[in-house]
């Protein structure tokens, strides 16, 4: 009995594990996506003052759509490790700002596992 309890606390510990690196990876996406929103509209306010300004911010730019990029790619192929199946969709929606699994309900915090 007593290693079962065991068994049952170490797959849970796994659960809220990989939901943080889900929870880590919405927020990655989010945050580059809101940054590089932020430096191209910085970049076309610039433009105006100084010409070589917005050219450095291609450079951020890019880093911030690179990791937009990675992190969607990693929400879409990765799947809830409660239930097995997409985490951010259901059918034919999805939803990346959702906080708990659209199939099984479990939380990106692990409040509910």
């Amino acid at each position: 009995m007593e290693t079962h309890v065991r068994s049952m606390d170490h797959e849970r510990t796994l659960i809220r594990r990989r939901l943080r690196f889900l929870a880590l990876a919405r927020a990655m996406l989010l945050a580059s996506f809101g940054l590089g929103v932020a430096l191209g509209i910085a970049g076309q306010f610039m433009q105006g003052f100084h010409r070589d300004i917005p050219i450095g911010l291609i450079v951020p730019f890019t880093v911030c759509l690179v990791v937009a990029i990675a992190a969607a790619a990693y929400l879409m192929t990765h799947r809830c490790p409660s239930c097995a199946r997409p985490f951010f969709w259901s059918g034919n929606s999805g939803n990346y700002f959702s906080s708990a699994c659209l199939s099984c309900g479990a939380r990106l915090d692990g409040s509910n596992i």
